[in-house]
């Protein structure tokens, strides 16, 4: 994977948008995408013009991982919820991994509370049994920059919004009386947590747009 860094380039100077569109002849809308989306492509013209306005080599604008990360929801019509686990394919050079993990999504408040879980009308737990995902979680610990820790982490999130979603159509959350229900997901490794995230799903909104982490809308890919 490969990343610009011209968030955190800007952040450490105290620079704005407006500061490098006035020193570099660039655009606004081209820099606020390269800000905002650390894998839009750029142009090497434009890296020449950044590194230069930056004082900085070329790599130290990008962050580079030898990791690559596929996701793929697996879906089951015989499932409750429509859902039968996760594959994650990670692949650098000619290693290829395949991680399955296990997704078992929860509507019984009874079942929720004695998790020790509050506040939550759907639990979604994905999880992988027997330690098969520790290359993935060595990876995300210690090869891993907080920007593709962070990328992993809206990958999982982008999941949860299709899981979300598939369950509802299946009709999983039909006794739940909200407009909007309060989601907890965590991804779990022989139910040791990892990382987990709360979402408000908003059920009247189009599919794909439901989901929303505090004001930031997980949009599926579909």
């Amino acid at each position: 994977m490969l990343a610009n860094r011209l968030k955190i380039l800007l952040a450490e100077r105290d620079l704005t948008i407006k500061d490098v569109v006035k020193a570099t002849g660039l655009t606004r809308p081209s820099v606020s995408n390269m800000v905002n989306n650390p894998f839009a492509n750029i142009s090497t013209e434009n890296v020449d013009k950044l590194c230069n306005y930056l004082e900085v080599a070329p790599k130290d604008f990008y962050d580079y991982s030898g990791w690559r990360f596929d996701f793929q929801l697996l879906k089951s019509e015989s499932s409750k919820s429509g859902v039968s686990g996760l594959a994650i394919l990670m692949t650098s050079g000619k290693l290829e991994v395949t991680i399955n993990l296990d997704v078992d999504v929860i509507t019984s408040i009874e079942k929720i509370e004695s998790l020790g879980i509050r506040k939550c009308d759907v639990y979604i737990a994905i999880n992988c049994k027997n330690n098969l995902d520790q290359r993935l979680i060595d990876v995300y610990t210690n090869s891993l920059s907080p920007l593709f820790q962070h990328q992993i982490e809206n990958k999982f999130n982008l999941m949860v919004s299709e899981i979300t979603d598939t369950a509802e159509s299946k009709g999983m959350f039909k006794n739940i009386e909200k407009p909007v229900l309060n989601i907890l997901y965590a991804y779990l490794s022989n139910n040791e947590l990892n990382f987990s995230s709360r979402f408000t799903y908003h059920r009247n909104k189009p599919k794909g747009r439901r989901l929303i982490f505090g004001n930031e809308v997980i949009e599926t890919l579909k």
